[in-house]
């Protein structure tokens, strides 16, 4: 395939090409300092061209003009297009996988907050125009679903289920276990959505039959 540079290159050709494991995924960003700030200027102009022009929508000149910088800028903080919707996306993954954690975090029944921790992620996403779209395109790179499995993200999903883990006598591979069959369920019910829909009451109970057994809580 010949190269193209970036401010022509197709962007939905640019992420189907992105190797699954180009790069570890790096789940904390710096949060403050100035180079900070305009990395997460950049991504929210990607992600408002992606919610509003698709992915074919984002190229390095559109998100200059959305940020309100240069385009020598955006190329000063990612070297091309597909770069920076990566970011953009493993953002909005970082912040689902954190919401999702903070539920293990609360007091009840075990079970119970297991269930929830996959309502609450088909809730963020619902409510996360960004991710919505992202789940809906057929240009959503398969790099950006399988670094859901990544080391530095399922090491994260582990730690945080640890408190359920705890109390239900998991030890480190049945947490890891359980981590990847809560992550493949959320998975399933976004890139397959059941057909009719379901209501909240009709999943919660499919979720108590179904995948407390497949966690074995």
């Amino acid at each position: 395939m010949s190269s193209l540079t970036p401010s022509t290159d197709p962007l939905s050709t640019h992420l189907k090409a992105v190797p699954s494991r180009s790069r570890p995924v790096r789940l904390r960003e710096p949060v403050t300092g100035k180079r900070a700030a305009t990395r997460h200027r950049l991504m929210d102009a990607c992600a408002t061209l992606i919610v509003r022009d698709g992915f074919d929508g984002v190229s390095m000149t559109a998100v200059a003009g959305e940020a309100g910088i240069t385009r020598q800028t955006v190329y000063r903080y990612f070297p091309h297009a597909h770069e920076l919707v990566r970011a953009t996306l493993m953002r909005g993954g970082r912040e689902l996988l954190e919401g999702q954690l903070l539920v293990f975090q609360e007091h009840g029944d075990p079970r119970e907050l297991l269930i929830e921790a996959v309502m609450a992620a088909l809730r963020l996403i619902d409510h996360n125009a960004l991710l919505r779209v992202a789940w809906s395109s057929r240009d959503y790179p398969q790099a950006m679903l399988r670094a859901t499995f990544d080391e530095a993200f399922v090491g994260r999903a582990v730690e945080g289920l640890k408190p359920i883990a705890d109390r239900l006598g998991w030890d480190q591979r049945e947490t890891r276990e359980a981590y990847e069959v809560i992550a493949r369920t959320v998975m399933s019910f976004l890139t397959i959505p059941p057909d009719p829909k379901l209501d909240e009451r009709q999943l919660r109970d499919g979720l108590q039959r179904r995948l407390l057994p497949a966690l074995g809580a």
